[in-house]
């Protein structure tokens, strides 16, 4: 069966950059510990469950996003990140790009929208389907072929959940999910949830009623419990954030785009070289295009301090047999 990994581009980039963001590696080109730390990442990935495909979305790099027209307030409260985090996510998407990784990027969407619709299409296909995502709301697209393989602090600590995980972590059913955030909210994207309502509240609610029925039941006077659903208000923040945190998947996807290995020429030989990633380049020839070497042995003294610093480099054993 075809293996399919799609990463969230923004959210690896994000962890990337701050686990290596210590470092201050930079060439006469500018910072590079964004782009290092991201390939180091992916490439712990790639080896880890050997897709036959890879994706990377990230989000409109112009910031342009159609939730910020629905709700002005949606992400407000997140600082700028500055010239240096933007000039590296360009330097990453260009470089990946010439490398022929296929890079999806949407304008007005986000990184979780390309995810819902690469699960949709993959479906589709029969296809297995692995999302690298920190963004819990992707837990709502797990189905009996997709998994998330979800990201956390070091990375070694990442989890894939199937549906059994989610049910038994959260106690919904995936299909149930986004109803269960839009409860709670999110505090990381200025969304509020229903006051009082916690993690135990929202999964009892919903092991009862779909969350449409309930709010139909609650409008016409037809249940008295629970109370907070008998507000107008409480009805119309769950409605909002299920708008807001429901995943677009109807994007156009081509998941033969990313079939590996890729192609390899000598343009992408000297693009591989010109980047100034010395001990990863082994690595990204076999990851990336199916080429077996050894790894360069001259490495530059900076990156060997990276690698010997730094606890991100090594992928340290994830729970893959799902993905098998």
């Amino acid at each position: 069966m075809e293996k399919v990994l799609f990463v969230d581009g923004n959210s690896l980039f994000h962890r990337a950059w701050h686990a290596y963001e210590k470092s201050g590696l930079r060439d006469g080109k500018g910072g590079l510990w964004g782009v290092y730390g991201f390939v180091t990442l992916l490439l712990g990935i790639l080896e880890k469950l050997k897709p036959t495909h890879l994706l990377i979305g990230f989000d409109d790099p112009s910031g342009k996003s159609f939730r910020k027209e629905l709700d002005p307030g949606y992400k407000a409260q997140r600082s700028d990140k500055g010239d240096e985090f933007r000039g590296q996510a360009e330097r990453l998407r260009s470089f990946l790009g010439d490398l022929g990784v296929s890079i999806l990027i949407y304008e007005g969407m986000e990184a979780d929208d390309i995810a819902g619709s690469v699960a949709k299409r993959c479906e589709e296909l029969g296809y297995k389907l692995a999302i690298a995502t920190s963004d819990r709301d992707a837990l709502s697209l797990v189905s009996d072929n997709v998994f998330i393989y979800q990201l956390r602090n070091g990375l070694d600590k990442a989890v894939m959940y199937d549906k059994a995980r989610v049910l038994e972590e959260y106690g919904v059913d995936p299909e149930s999910y986004v109803a269960f955030a839009a409860m709670r909210g999110d505090t990381s994207d200025n969304l509020p949830g229903v006051y009082g309502v916690g993690p135990k509240g929202a999964a009892s609610i919903l092991s009862k009623y779909n969350i449409y029925d309930l709010l139909k039941l609650a409008e016409n006077g037809e249940i008295t419990e629970p109370k907070w659903v008998l507000e107008s208000k409480n009805r119309e923040i769950i409605l909002h954030n299920i708008k807001m945190m429901s995943a677009v998947k109807t994007l156009p996807i081509t998941v033969e785009a990313g079939k590996l290995p890729i192609e390899y020429n000598a343009s992408k030989e000297s693009r591989v070289k010109g980047e100034n990633l010395p001990s990863l380049e082994g690595r990204i020839k076999s990851a990336f295009f199916g080429l077996v070497e050894d790894n360069v042995k001259n490495v530059k003294s900076i990156d060997k301090i990276i690698n010997d610093e730094i606890v991100f480099v090594n992928y340290v054993s994830i729970d893959k047999s799902l993905f098998d």
